[in-house]
């Protein structure tokens, strides 16, 4: 009780002056020494510019004896590193075994995925500065791009006015099937099937079955894996996985 009286004196004013600077340094311990008293004390104390004097010094003592003090350095551990690197590299592993290694346990719509998500290369045989105004150009620099909404109607509008080469007939599937839009995809690559030349057969032949699995014509999707299988050739390891999940 003697302290609270004591503390209420020097709020007030009333404690002599004569003791106030000890008074300070004792509240000072009060003060730090009970959270509760703090808590209770520290709006209105906050408030004495002897007590806001005093806090000032006691933070630059603080700030003093930190700069000058010599840090202290944690030996450094390497097995947690270890650890998190060997847990990485795991599932790195694991996943890699899983996704892109084995391939076999992939079901058919994951593999026709896989194979649609890098597009065929441009490599029709065009020479010379791009002129704009040339449709047939035009129409594989989008492609090549993969703006295939711009290169469809150029090709669309050959192939419709049948000025449209072997090459630009498979594009234009090609493009078609990477829209998505597989049911217009599959007849120009039936198209390209029943032409006598040899040109992008076997292009046509695997695109297409991945054409028919995807417009629900599993057996027809066979039979040209099946003849691909036997070629051994072109994608012929890639026929055989994907047949497999028919199976």
């Amino acid at each position: 009780m003697k302290s609270v009286n004591r503390i209420n004196e020097y709020i007030k004013g009333e404690l002599p002056e004569e003791e106030l600077d000890g008074r300070t340094r004792e509240l000072a311990k009060e003060y730090f020494a009970d959270e509760d008293r703090k808590a209770k004390w520290e709006k209105v104390l906050h408030q004495n510019p002897e007590w806001q004097a005093f806090l000032k010094e006691q933070q630059n003592d603080k700030a003093a004896s930190t700069a000058t003090a010599p840090k202290k350095r944690r030996p450094r551990r390497l097995w947690p590193w270890l650890a998190v690197a060997a847990s990485f590299l795991l599932a790195l592993w694991v996943g890699n075994y899983l996704w892109l290694g084995n391939t076999d346990a992939l079901t058919t719509d994951q593999l026709v995925a896989q194979e649609l998500a890098s597009p065929h290369r441009y490599e029709a045989n065009r020479s010379g500065d791009l002129d704009p105004t040339d449709a047939r150009q035009l129409a594989g620099a989008y492609y090549q791009s993969g703006n295939y909404t711009a290169a469809i109607p150029l090709w669309l509008d050959l192939y419709q006015n049948q000025s449209a080469d072997t090459e630009e007939i498979f594009y234009l599937a090609m493009a078609y099937l990477y829209q998505e839009e597989f049911n217009l995809a599959v007849p120009l690559f039936e198209e390209i099937l029943g032409q006598e030349s040899r040109l992008l057969q076997r292009e046509a032949t695997w695109y297409l079955a991945l054409s028919y699995l995807q417009v629900q014509r599993p057996s027809a999707a066979q039979a040209l894996l099946e003849t691909m299988i036997q070629a051994k050739g072109w994608k012929s390891t890639e026929a055989q996985k994907l047949l497999d999940t028919l199976n």
